[in-house]
């Protein structure tokens, strides 16, 4: 589904609330993975990617909450290095079609 994406923490660090609301998204696919389709869903670690956009994936991703077009999906993000933090999107839904399903399909890894 076509999102916009506001990081909701900086290096593992909840931003405050105002920050997070001045912020400008970022616009794309939200593609939600299980890295081995073939295992339990509670055996199977499970990343989201926002494509179209150059932000780190989120590892043991889980979606914590929705309310009407409003996603949050938290999870971890390896910077690099070594350094993972814990991370969550607050996503705002722009449209959910066959389209946009597709496309997710055409562009997921194998």
């Amino acid at each position: 589904m076509l999102v916009d994406i506001v990081e909701l923490r900086i290096k593992g660090v909840r931003r405050p609330k105002a920050e997070v609301r001045a912020s400008r998204s970022a616009r794309g696919l939200l593609l939600i993975h299980k890295l081995r389709p073939w295992e339990d869903h509670d055996g199977a670690p499970v990343f989201a990617t926002l494509s179209g956009f150059a932000l780190p994936d989120l590892y043991r991703a889980r979606v914590l909450h929705i309310s009407g077009r409003n996603i949050v999906v938290a999870g971890q993000q390896d910077h690099g290095g070594g350094l993972v933090f814990p991370q969550a999107w607050w996503c705002r839904v722009v449209m959910a079609t066959s389209a946009c399903m597709d496309q997710a399909e055409f562009e997921a890894p194998p």
